[in-house]
């Protein structure tokens, strides 16, 4: 599927990338990695509902939990919420994991057995 941006930019934002509507354009996705393009200056929208829906069970770490992970530099943000429903989406830095030599902030959702690995230097807000 491809992105397309809601509404229109105000002078001098970028578009954000909304996981749901994954583009090749500012992001790509595989392997439950997804792969930020700083050149597209867009920041990458993440819920609770998208790690549980586009991660994996042990995927880099083997501690049971639905793991999802973003790799990018220092020009690429995160933006990570809850669950549309709002129950249990709170988020919480849990600390750092190294997986193929990269060094990753790991943020856990115990109440869903999630987490979302961030490669360090991205920008991440918890909303």
């Amino acid at each position: 599927p491809s992105a397309e941006p809601h509404g229109e930019p105000e002078a001098g934002d970028a578009w954000a990338l909304d996981l749901s509507r994954l583009s090749a354009d500012g992001a790509h996705a595989a392997g439950g990695a997804i792969g930020l393009d700083a050149s597209a200056g867009s920041p990458l929208k993440l819920s609770l509902d998208d790690v549980l829906q586009h991660g994996g069970k042990d995927l880099f770490m083997d501690d049971g939990r639905t793991q999802l992970m973003v790799k990018g530099g220092a020009h690429d943000t995160v933006d990570l919420s809850g669950t549309s429903g709002g129950d249990g989406d709170a988020w919480v830095e849990h600390g750092a994991a190294t997986v193929d030599g990269v060094a990753y902030t790991v943020y856990e959702n115990s109440a869903q057995n999630a987490e979302l690995l961030v490669q360090h230097g991205v920008t991440t807000h918890l909303m």
